[in-house]
C-alpha cells in the first residue's frame, strides 16, 4: 500500500464496478494514468491511489472523465485532490462553532464547476437562486477558483432562526436547484458533431461547455432532455455501413443461424451481398458491431477441404453447371449442406461438419475424370482423323442430350519433330470411358507410323526430291522429310503398309545407281561453280543424264591446348576418318581429307575431348600444374582412378599411364606422360605413344597442351612447340598438316603507320634485340640514387649486358596522360638519336595495376602521335612487347580502334616440315620432298623496307567436290570430265617478277593479299623466283593490273620524292608566312599540271597563274603569292628565303616594309628600343646556314632532352664588322673589343635595347646604327667568367647570371647565325 501514495478522490451516487474503473485509470492513453488501485471510503466516496506522482498530475489535469462500462450506461466522474466527505465533516463542525458565536451564518457547498459557471453566467438561473434564498433572508456568492458556492444569512436575533433549521433549509434550496438545472455529458464523436452542427438550439438559458474530448450541456431539465432527444433522433438517421469479406457460399451455410441471432439481438440491421466475396451490414453502429462479430464467429466454424483437380475438370465444372448439380445433390443426400467453389486450380468444399466434407470429396473424385491420348504421326487433314473426329463428336452429342456430361478437344502437339494430335476428354467418368474406347480403337487400327531411311551423304538429303525424280519414283500419301540432323536420312510418315512399301522401292532404286565423289581442284573453283559455272552443272546434267550434287564436307578436329597452368593458346589438329553416315545403300568413293590446326584459349580442364593428355613427374598426379587443375575439376574420384591405374607399377620416362576420366571432366580418359624436367626426349617418345594409343583405341578426339614451358619441366616454349608439332607431323604423315597457315589470337601483330612498323608481341622484353629498350621504374632503387629525374623525363643509360645500344628509363606514375606523352617522347628521342628500332613494355600495367585497356590506349595513341606527320627518317620499327595474355589481347583490340587499319599476322613459331620414318604411311610429310621449305607452301612478300614482315597466302589449292549419280559408269565419268574441262577453260595465269613484288609497300601488300583472297586466286613463287598468279581470267587480269598500277604510283611517288629535294614550291599563308606545299602539289606545279588547281596544307583549293606566280582561292577573290626555291644538291633552303642560284653563296634581301616578316622583326625590336627602324635586311648565306644546322644536330644529340635550345638574340655591330659577319659569321677572335667580362667569346643580348647602346652599335657619321638579329644555340648554359675561352664541360654557353640571364656568350663560330640586319636611327 505504501507504493500507492498519490491519491485522488471522486463521488458516485450508486455502486460501481471498481475493476472496470481501475482498468480505465491504468491505461495511460485513455485516462493519462498508470499503475494504481481503488478503494471505497464511504457510501459515495472513492479513492484512487497512483504509484507515480506524474500519473496523478495527468488525471487531475483532465479532471472530468467519461468511462464506458460494459453492459451499463457511461459513467461521468469529476476528480478531486482531497476527500470531500472528510472536509464536509470539518466544515459542519466549523459551521456549528461559527453559528454559535457569530451574529450571521454561512454555508459552503461544493458544486460541479459547469453548474457554477452556468449559475454565474445565466441571469435567469441566478435570479431564480436569489429568489429562493431571499425567503430565508440569505444570499450567495460563487468562488470559481475553489469551485465553491457560499450561502450567507443577514444579521438577525439569535432566537429568530436556529442554525440547524437554517442549514436544512439552505440545503433543500440547493438540492432543488441541482434537480431543476441538470448537466448532460456528450463524448461520442458523432453526437459531438451533431451538437456542433446544430448550435442554434443553444440559448441564454441552455449553455454548452467544451473540453478536449467531451461537451457539457447545462440548463433546465426539460430543455436538456429535449436537446438530447433531438441528438438521438439525428444519430439514428446516420446509419453505419460495414463490409464483411465473406463468400456467397459461406453466407449460405450460416445464414439461417445468423438470422435467428439478428432477430433477437440486433434487429435494426440489414444484411445484403453487394458483390461476390463481400457482405454489407447496415444499421446503427452498435448493432452493426455486434452483428459483424456474430457473423464472423459463425464463419469460423465452417470446415474447408481442397481437392486438386486437372485444370480441364475445373473448366468443365464451371462451364457445364456441374458445381450447382453437386451442391443440389449433396443438400439432398448429406446431413449437412456442402458448398463448392473454384479456388485457383483446386475445387474448394465448405461445410459445417467434417464428415459431410469427406463424403462430398470422395464423390467428386469418383464421378469426374480427364483423359489425354496422343495420336502420333497424325495430321489434322488426314481422312482417317476426320472420320475419328466425326465419330467422337457424335458420341459427345448423344451423351449430352440430358445436360452437359462430357466434352472433347483436339490439340496439335508442338513438342515433337513429327506431326501429332492430342485428344483430351473431360467430364463424368462413365461418359469419358465410353469416348476413350472409341479413341483406342482408332489408334489401334489407323495411326500412322514413322520410319527412317538412312542416306550415305548429307547432300543426298538436301537434294532428295531431285534424286527421287531421277529414279522415277512418284510421290504418294506418305510424307517424306529429308534431314541431315543428327545423320543424313529421310523420315517417312504415313500408314504402315504405304511407308514400308515406299521404303523398299527407294532402297531398290538407289542400289541400281552408279555414283562417284569427284573433286575439281584449282583456285576459286567453288566460287566458279556457284557463279558462272552453275550453267555448266545444268548442261552436264542434261547432256549426260546424271544428277550432280555439290558436297560440303565438315571436318572433325583434335584439340592440342598449351600448358594448362597458364591461360595460353591451345592448338588442335583435326583427324578426319572415313565418313560414317550409317548404312550405305550404294557404293561411294571417298577421298582422304586435310588436317588443320585450330587454336583454343583456355586450360586443358575446360576442354571437351575423348582423351586428355597431361605430363607428370615421378608418377605423381599433382607434380605439374596441369595435373593439379585436372584433380580440382575431377575431384576425389579422379584421384582414386589415378591411384588404381598406377597400382604398384614403376614407369620410366616416356611411358604413358591410362587413367579413367570422371563425369565432371570433359573426357573419357586421361593419358599421363612420365616426363623429366628440362628434357625433351621423354616428351618426344611419350607423345608418340599417346597418338598411337588414340588410334588403336579409336578415339575420335584428343586434347593436348603445349607441355613443357611451366615451372615443373622448364622446357623453352619454342622447343615445346617444335616437339609437339614434330610428333603430330610424323604421326599424320600422308595427310596435309597445314601448320603454315596456323594463326592464333596471340600471334605477333604487325602494322605500318606512316612508314614505321608497329609490332604487338606476346613475349619477354628482356629477349628483345632492338636498338633501344625501355625500362619502367619508380627511380627509387640504388641504381638511380644520383639521378635527378623530373616527372615526365626520360633517363638514358648504357645497355650494360643487354644486346641493345641504349636503355631508356621512365616512370608512368599511373597516369594515362603522362604515359601517352612518354610514348610520344620515346619516338621523338629515338628519331633524334638516329635509332632504327625500340622495344616498349606495357607501362604501369604490371606492378602499376592500371587497366590494360587504358594503358593500351595511352601507349598506342602516344606512338601514333609521335609517328604521324613527323616524316621519320631513322626510326622504322616500334615493338610493343607484352608479357601477359590479357594485356596482349587488350592492346590488340585497342590497335584496331586507334591505328584504324588491318593488322597482319605472322606465324607463332618455327613450323618447318620434317622427313620422317612413318608408321605404316608415306615417308614424306604431306607427300612432298623433305627439302621443301616453308616458303614453298606460303607466299612470302617482304615489304619495301625489308624488315622480315611476311604476308602468308595459303599454298593449298581450293577444291570443289561433287557427288555425281547416274545410270551407267560412262555417263558419270563423262560428266566429271566435262566439269573439269569447263573450269580449266575459264582459268589463266600470269607471272610477276619478284623484284616488282618487293617494291610494293606494306599497305599495297595488304591490298594485294585482300584482292587475291576476295577473287579466290592462287599465288605462288616458282623455283626461278617468279610469282605466278592463277585463277579465273578476270581475277588474274585484275590482280596484274593492281600490281602494275601500284608500281606506277610508286614511280610517281619516287619522282615526287626526288623532286621535293631539288625544288621547293611555297605558298604565302594567311598570316603572311610561307608554307611548303605537299609533295604531290610540288610535283604538279613543277610539271605545270595545274589545270585542276592545287590544295594547301589547310585543305584550301587554289587556281594557279604560273606566269605571275599567284594563286586564287576557289570560290573567293582572295589571292596570294607562290614561290619556287631551287635547293642546292646538299642543302635545302629555308622556305622564308628568296630563291638563290647555286653559284650565289650570299644574298642580302631588303625586306618589304609591308610584309609580315618585316613587321614581326620590327615589332620585337621596338619592344625595348624606341629609335626609328630605317630598313631590315635578311642575310641568306648558304654556307653559314648549313654549318649552323649541323651544329644544331650535334647539340641535340649531345644534350638529349635539353636539345640545342635555339634563341633569337641581338648583337650590336659596326658597318665594317657587319660585312665580315655576313660573309664569315661571328668571329670570337675579335672578342675583347667591347670587354670580356663573362668570357672570351661572342656576346649576344636578350634585349635589343642592350645591343643598341652606342658602345656596341657604334653610330656612323649620319647617326645610323646597325644591329644583327641572330639565331643562337644556347643549349645548356652556366655562369660566365672573364678568363673562360670555352664553356665548362657539359655546357654550350655562359651567361651573365643563371637566373633570368640577359647576356649569352658562345665560343663556337657556327653556334650563331646572323638572320637579319637592322639599320636604325
Amino acid at each position: 500500500m505504501e507504493r500507492y501514495k498519490h491519491a485522488v478522490f471522486f463521488e458516485a451516487n450508486h455502486s460501481l464496478d471498481i475493476a472496470q474503473i481501475q482498468k480505465y485509470f491504468q491505461i495511460k492513453r485513455k485516462s493519462g494514468g498508470g499503475d494504481c488501485e481503488i478503494l471505497k471510503l464511504g457510501v459515495n466516496t472513492y479513492k484512487i491511489s497512483f504509484r507515480d506522482k506524474e500519473a496523478q498530475k495527468r488525471v487531475l489535469a483532465q479532471k472530468d472523465h467519461v468511462i464506458h462500462l460494459q453492459g451499463q450506461e457511461e459513467l461521468y466522474i469529476s476528480l478531486r485532490s482531497d476527500d470531500i466527505a472528510e472536509r464536509d465533516k470539518q466544515t459542519k463542525a466549523s459551521d456549528q462553532q461559527t453559528c454559535a458565536s457569530a451574529k450571521h451564518m454561512e454555508k459552503v457547498f461544493n458544486v460541479d464547476r459547469y453548474l457554477l459557471r452556468y449559475l454565474n453566467e445565466c441571469k435567469n438561473a441566478t435570479s431564480d437562486l436569489n429568489q429562493r434564498l431571499s425567503k430565508l433572508s440569505s444570499s450567495f456568492h460563487i468562488c470559481m477558483d475553489s469551485e465553491k458556492l457560499v450561502v450567507v444569512t443577514e444579521q438577525q436575533d439569535k432566537d429568530s432562526c436556529p442554525p440547524k433549521k437554517w442549514h436544512l433549509a439552505v440545503e433543500e434550496v440547493l438540492t432543488d436547484i441541482q434537480n431543476h438545472y441538470i448537466l448532460h455529458f456528450e463524448v461520442e464523436t458523432d453526437r459531438l458533431e451533431i451538437l456542433q452542427e446544430n448550435s442554434f438550439l443553444l440559448n441564454e438559458n441552455l449553455k454548452k461547455y467544451h473540453e478536449e474530448t467531451l461537451a457539457v450541456v447545462v440548463g433546465k431539465r426539460e430543455n436538456v432532455e429535449k436537446i438530447t432527444k433531438f441528438i438521438d433522433t439525428l444519430q439514428a438517421k446516420k446509419q453505419d455501413h460495414r463490409k464483411c469479406h465473406i463468400s456467397e457460399k459461406q453466407l449460405a451455410l450460416v445464414k439461417e443461424q445468423f438470422e435467428q441471432s439478428r432477430k433477437s439481438s440486433f434487429s435494426n440491421i440489414e444484411i445484403s451481398q453487394e458483390k461476390p466475396g463481400t457482405v454489407i451490414l447496415k444499421g446503427p453502429e452498435k448493432e452493426v458491431d455486434a452483428g459483424e462479430k456474430e457473423l464472423l464467429n459463425l464463419v469460423k466454424v465452417i470446415e474447408e477441404k481442397r481437392i486438386p483437380l486437372h485444370h480441364s475438370i475445373i473448366t468443365f465444372l464451371e462451364s457445364s453447371g456441374g458445381i450447382q448439380l453437386f451442391q443440389k445433390r449433396f443438400q439432398q443426400s448429406l446431413r449437412s449442406p456442402v458448398m463448392l467453389e473454384i479456388a485457383g486450380l483446386d475445387l474448394l468444399l465448405l461445410s459445417l461438419t467434417d464428415g459431410a466434407l469427406t463424403e462430398a470429396a470422395a464423390a467428386v473424385k469418383r464421378d469426374m475424370c480427364f483423359e489425354s491420348l496422343c495420336l502420333e504421326n497424325t495430321e489434322k487433314q488426314s481422312p482417317g482423323f476426320i472420320t475419328l473426329k466425326d465419330n467422337l463428336n457424335a458420341a459427345v452429342q448423344q451423351a449430352n442430350l440430358g445436360g452437359v456430361k462430357v466434352d472433347v478437344a483436339f490439340k496439335e502437339s508442338s513438342n515433337s519433330t513429327s506431326p501429332s494430335i492430342n485428344v483430351e476428354i473431360v467430364g463424368y467418368t462413365h461418359e469419358v470411358c465410353r469416348l476413350k474406347d472409341i479413341l483406342l480403337e482408332y489408334k489401334t487400327n489407323n495411326e500412322n507410323i514413322h520410319q527412317s531411311l538412312p542416306l550415305p551423304l548429307p547432300e543426298m538429303a538436301e537434294k532428295f526430291s531431285d534424286i527421287l525424280s531421277f529414279v522415277g519414283l512418284k510421290s504418294s500419301t506418305v510424307k517424306m522429310d529429308p534431314t541431315c540432323s543428327p545423320s543424313p536420312c529421310v523420315q517417312l510418315t504415313g500408314p504402315r503398309w504405304e511407308v514400308e512399301g515406299l521404303k523398299k522401292n527407294i532402297e531398290t532404286s538407289l542400289k541400281g545407281l552408279v555414283s562417284k565423289l569427284y573433286e575439281v581442284n584449282g583456285p576459286g573453283v567453288q566460287h566458279f561453280f556457284h557463279g558462272d559455272g552453275s550453267e555448266t552443272l545444268k548442261l552436264a546434267k542434261k547432256s549426260y543424264g546424271v544428277q550432280i550434287i555439290p558436297v560440303q564436307r565438315t571436318q572433325k578436329s583434335v584439340q592440342v591446348p598449351r600448358n594448362a597452368s597458364t591461360s595460353s593458346s591451345q592448338y588442335s589438329l583435326p583427324v578426319v576418318p572415313r565418313p560414317d553416315y550409317g548404312p550405305k545403300p550404294m557404293e561411294v568413293d571417298y577421298l582422304d581429307k586435310d588436317l588443320h590446326i585450330q587454336v583454343v584459349i583456355g586450360g586443358l580442364e575446360e576442354q571437351q575431348a575423348d582423351v586428355f593428355v597431361a605430363p607428370m613427374i615421378n608418377t605423381k598426379l599433382t607434380s605439374t600444374m596441369i595435373g593439379s587443375c585436372l584433380l580440382e575439376k575431377g575431384g576425389q574420384q579422379f584421384q582414386t582412378n589415378f591411384n588404381n591405374a598406377k597400382g604398384q607399377s614403376t614407369l620410366t620416362p616416356g611411358d604413358v599411364l591410362e587413367v579413367d576420366g570422371t563425369l565432371t571432366l570433359g573426357c573419357s580418359k586421361v593419358f599421363f606422360i612420365e616426363c623429366v624436367p628440362k628434357s625433351g626426349e621423354a616428351l618426344h617418345s611419350g607423345l608418340a605413344r599417346v597418338l598411337t594409343l588414340c588410334e588403336q583405341q579409336s578415339c575420335g578426339s584428343v586434347a593436348l597442351p603445349i607441355i613443357g614451358p611451366g615451372l615443373a619441366l622448364s622446357i623453352p616454349v619454342n622447343d615445346a612447340v617444335n616437339i609437339l608439332t614434330r610428333e603430330i607431323t610424323i604421326f599424320f604423315s600422308g595427310f596435309t598438316a597445314l601448320f603454315s597457315s596456323l594463326t592464333t589470337d596471340l600471334d605477333e601483330i604487325v602494322t605500318a603507320e606512316s612508314g614505321t612498323q608497329v609490332h604487338l608481341v606476346l613475349g619477354d622484353i628482356t629477349n628483345e634485340t632492338t636498338d633501344v629498350i625501355l625500362n619502367t621504374t619508380d627511380f627509387t632503387t640504388a641504381d638511380f640514387q644520383t639521378a635527378q629525374v623530373q616527372s615526365g623525363e626520360i633517363f638514358k643509360t648504357q645497355p650494360g649486358g643487354f644486346p641493345c645500344k641504349q636503355i631508356m628509363h621512365v616512370c608512368g606514375q599511373k597516369s594515362a596522360s603522362l604515359i601517352e606523352t612518354l610514348a610520344k617522347e620515346i619516338v621523338v628521342h629515338c628519331e633524334r638519336d638516329h635509332y632504327q628500332s625500340v622495344a616498349i613494355p606495357a607501362i604501369c600495367a604490371g606492378k602499376g595495376c592500371m587497366d590494360p585497356k587504358e594503358v593500351a590506349k595511352s601507349i598506342l595513341q602516344g606512338v601514333k602521335n609521335g609517328i604521324q606527320g613527323a616524316n621519320l627518317r631513322y626510326l622504322k620499327t616500334v615493338r610493343i612487347v607484352l608479357l601477359k595474355i590479357n594485356v596482349f589481347l587488350a592492346f590488340k583490340e585497342m590497335a584496331k580502334q586507334i591505328l584504324g587499319i588491318n593488322t597482319q599476322l605472322s606465324v607463332l613459331g618455327p613450323l618447318a616440315p620434317t622427313r620422317v620414318t612413318t608408321r605404316g604411311r608415306s615417308s614424306t610429310t604431306g607427300g612432298r620432298d623433305a627439302t621443301t621449305t616453308r616458303a614453298s607452301r606460303s607466299l612470302s612478300l617482304p615489304i619495301r623496307n625489308n624488315n622480315n614482315l611476311l604476308l602468308s597466302l595459303p599454298a593449298a589449292l581450293a577444291k570443289a567436290e561433287f557427288l555425281v549419280i547416274g545410270h551407267t559408269f560412262d555417263d558419270v565419268s563423262n560428266a566429271c570430265t566435262a566439269l573439269k574441262w569447263e573450269y580449266e577453260n575459264q582459268c589463266s595465269s600470269q607471272s610477276i617478277a619478284s623484284e616488282d613484288i618487293k617494291c610494293l609497300s606494306a599497305d599495297e601488300i595488304n591490298q594485294l593479299n585482300s584482292k587475291v583472297k576476295s577473287l579466290h586466286l592462287h599465288m605462288q613463287e616458282t623455283s626461278s623466283g617468279v610469282y605466278e598468279v592463277m585463277g579465273q581470267k578476270d581475277g588474274v587480269n585484275e590482280v596484274a593490273g593492281l600490281i602494275q598500277g601500284a608500281l606506277r604510283r610508286q614511280l610517281r611517288q619516287l619522282d615526287q620524292e626526288n623532286l621535293y629535294g631539288q625544288v621547293t614550291w611555297c605558298i604565302l599563308g594567311q598570316r603572311g608566312l610561307w608554307q611548303k606545299l605537299s609533295k604531290d602539289m610540288n610535283y604538279k606545279l613543277e610539271k605545270g599540271d595545274v589545270k585542276d588547281g592545287i590544295m594547301d596544307a589547310q585543305g584550301v583549293k587554289w587556281t594557279v597563274d604560273l606566269k605571275n606566280m599567284v594563286a586564287k582561292a576557289s570560290g573567293t577573290r582572295k589571292k596570294t603569292k607562290l614561290k619556287r626555291l631551287e635547293n642546292h644538291s646538299d642543302y635545302s633552303l629555308p622556305i622564308y628565303w628568296d630563291k638563290m642560284t647555286p653559284d650565289e653563296p650570299v644574298k642580302v634581301v631588303n625586306l618589304d616594309q609591308s610584309s609580315t616578316e618585316y613587321q614581326k622583326v620590327k615589332a620585337d625590336f621596338r619592344k625595348t628600343v624606341k629609335q626609328t627602324v630605317l630598313k631590315i635586311e635578311r642575310i641568306q648565306n648558304v654556307h653559314l646556314r648549313r654549318s649552323y644546322e649541323v651544329r644544331t644536330k650535334e647539340q641535340e644529340n649531345r644534350n638529349g632532352p635539353d636539345g640545342a635550345e635555339e634563341k633569337i638574340l641581338y648583337h650590336g655591330t659596326t658597318e665594317e664588322a657587319s660585312k665580315a659577319i655576313m660573309d664569315t659569321n661571328f668571329n670570337r677572335r675579335y672578342a675583347g673589343q667591347n670587354a670580356t667580362v663573362y668570357g672570351v667569346g661572342t656576346y649576344f643580348a636578350v634585349s635589343a635595347s642592350y645591343s643598341a647602346n652606342p658602345l656596341y652599335s657604334i653610330p656612323k657619321s649620319d647617326g645610323t646604327q646597325l644591329m644583327f638579329v641572330a639565331r643562337v644555340l644556347t643549349g645548356r648554359y652556366t655562369q660566365g667568367q672573364g678568363t673562360m675561352k670555352a664553356p665548362p664541360n657539359n655546357f654550350d654557353s655562359v651567361v651573365d647570371k643563371t637566373q633570368d640571364p640577359t647576356i649569352f656568350v658562345v665560343f663556337h663560330d657556327c653556334q650563331a647565325y646572323p638572320d637579319y640586319l637592322i639599320t636604325f636611327k
